[in-house]
């Protein structure tokens, strides 16, 4: 599998397309689109660097807005600390107490009316805290119920805690939790002897200021107080919003910085007050604020599209002009090589490739004319030469058979004599087959067994012997005339002139492969012979009559199976020897055929 794959790894990396892609990227789409690449980097930076100055210069109206609204309430505070009655009613105000004499509620009454007034002064001012920490009293405008008389410990509240503990220099403005029902509010802190007031803002007031003062549509603004509280308008994702926020206090995020939010780009730009300390965070999408660049990316895709449609096109012309007749050609060829010389190529017009179609066809026609004129010949030749070899192998043993019945005849009783000519009887049967080259596996077992038969009858004690096929072979037919020669081989070369020589005939299927082997236990051939031996079946020269069975054995082999290898010898002296040779299954006829049934 894997040689599979590189293969085919290799024959595309080798291939005439490949090369022409490879050709067509490199002189038509790289070097535009790093130029494009280049100009829309150019772009980008220009576009980002005039967004921020953009950015920072609207930062910079919308923190006035917002300090003009501050510094118009803290001009109250100068009001207050000018209003001498308005002192000196603080100062005389008494401690808290449930039941104040007449001239404490006179005199919270004055201050009370000093506040709304004030307050009134300004529609941004939502009201305005007085508390004394020493006697516990709290006066608010807008109030008026007998809860300012009793005692208020506000040490544990946001607003008393954000006076307490400034964490700014910048800490008189802060955004903190009002002490009724206003929710959060942004407050300013003064001390007026031992009191202290503050001026309070909505949340919802700066929220709308900040809101109207934005110019753009497409970006989000809050704002971050010196002690890092943030007051948003309420209209973006307050999850980005969130992670903004935190970023900025955290000092992860800067000013002038883009980042990256749920794989989207944003830009970031902060301005920070210095009248008040409060920084305004503006932020957009990178493409609600970026339209050249954009634009300039979008044509590198849309010449990417163009490129790649192009060079799909050409492909197709290439493959279809050149590459597809030339594979047809290959593929004709291979055709050719493994001997079917009956192809052709289909006749086209008279181009460059239809003149090789032509020269080709040609020669296919000439060379399967010389073997029919040569080849035909050969092979009639060879089926002779099988057929004449078969016969002498067949007379040979005839002769030593009746001369072994001979002998035996006049040394044993008749009982034996019978089963020497019923043995040899039935092996002759089975071997003419009335004339067919072929028999069954299963009747090449009897032939084999009648056989070895006969040679333990001639041989006695002296010859054992042992035939392992299993019954799921028997349907196959394999050529007469391939095993006889190697049975004989072990009996008069293998044990011959031993006392107790054993055979093993065995025919097995593994993989597709059915092999013949026949093992000995006799004398074994040396190194130097069996070099020799292999030597003479690699040889080409007919006329050597060494190993002249074992040679011509080979050349049925590369007859019938194409089998190149021939015989294969495994021997070592005095321990035997095994002598194979391998058949594929797919030319074995799986049934049993005419000789078959002419054998019963």
């Amino acid at each position: 599998m894997m040689q599979r794959i590189s293969g085919k790894i290799t024959y595309i990396a080798n291939s005439l397309i490949t090369r022409f892609v490879i050709i067509m990227l490199l002189l038509s789409i790289f070097p535009f689109l790093i130029l494009m690449e280049m100009i829309a980097g150019e772009i980008t930076d220009m576009e980002d660097q005039r967004l921020y100055e953009n950015f920072s210069d609207n930062l910079e109206i919308m923190s006035m807005n917002i300090d003009n609204c501050l510094s118009s309430v803290e001009a109250l505070h100068a009001a207050l600390l000018l209003d001498d009655s308005f002192l000196k009613n603080i100062n005389n105000l008494g401690p808290a107490d449930s039941a104040p004499p007449f001239s404490d509620l006179k005199t919270a009454r004055e201050i009370r009316s000093t506040l709304a007034t004030t307050t009134a002064r300004n529609n941004d001012l939502l009201n305005i805290y007085l508390y004394w920490p020493d006697t516990g009293r709290l006066l608010m405008s807008g109030h008026n119920s007998g809860s300012d008389y009793r005692y208020n410990d506000l040490s544990k509240t946001p607003w008393f805690t954000g006076y307490k503990n400034p964490a700014a220099p910048y800490s008189r403005w802060k955004l903190t939790q009002g002490l009724r029902s206003e929710g959060n509010i942004f407050s300013s802190y003064r001390n007026l002897m031992s009191v202290i007031v503050s001026f309070n803002i909505s949340e919802k007031t700066i929220s709308a200021l900040l809101s109207g003062s934005n110019p753009y549509r497409y970006a989000d603004c809050f704002l971050i107080d010196a002690e890092g509280a943030h007051i948003s308008p309420g209209t973006a994702d307050t999850n980005l919003q969130e992670y903004v926020w935190r970023s900025i206090v955290d000092n992860t995020l800067h000013s002038r910085q883009n980042f990256k939010w749920n794989d989207r780009k944003y830009y970031l730009c902060t301005y920070q007050s210095a009248y008040s300390g409060i920084t305004v965070v503006l932020y957009a999408d990178a493409s609600d604020c970026i339209s050249t660049s954009h634009g300039v990316h979008a044509i590198v895709k849309l010449y990417m599209i163009n490129a790649l449609f192009l060079i799909i096109l050409s492909i197709f012309l290439v493959y279809t002009i050149f590459v597809k007749p030339l594979l047809l050609l290959s593929h004709v060829m291979r055709q050719s090589e493994h001997g079917n010389l009956s192809v052709r190529l289909p006749d086209r017009k008279m181009t460059e490739i239809g003149q090789i179609y032509h020269r080709f066809n040609q020669m296919n026609a000439s060379i399967n004319q010389l073997i029919e004129n040569n080849y035909i010949s050969e092979i009639r030749k060879k089926n002779f030469e099988l057929k004449l070899l078969g016969s002498q192998i067949n007379e040979h043993f005839l002769y030593n058979a009746l001369d072994a019945i001979h002998w035996m005849a006049r040394r044993e009783h008749m009982n034996d004599v019978g089963d020497a000519v019923n043995s040899l009887a039935a092996f002759y049967r089975i071997s003419l087959s009335y004339g067919y080259d072929k028999i069954s596996v299963q009747n090449l077992v009897q032939m084999l067994d009648s056989y070895l038969k006969i040679q333990k009858l001639s041989l006695g004690d002296a010859l054992s012997y042992e035939i392992v096929t299993p019954q799921e072979l028997y349907s196959y037919t394999v050529p007469k005339y391939l095993f006889i020669p190697l049975v004989d081989n072990a009996i008069h070369h293998g044990i011959k002139e031993l006392d107790d020589g054993v055979v093993c005939v065995s025919l097995r299927e593994n993989s597709g492969i059915l092999r013949f082997c026949v093992t000995d236990n006799g004398h074994g051939i040396s190194s130097m012979r069996l070099a020799q031996i292999r030597t003479q079946l690699a040889g080409a020269n007919p006329a050597d009559t060494d190993c002249f069975a074992l040679k011509n054995l080979n050349a049925q082999l590369a007859l019938y199976f194409n089998n190149l290898k021939g015989v294969q010898i495994d021997s070592r002296e005095g321990f035997g020897s095994s002598f194979w040779f391998d058949m594929p299954v797919a030319k074995l006829t799986s049934e049993k055929g005419e000789m078959s049934q002419c054998c019963k």
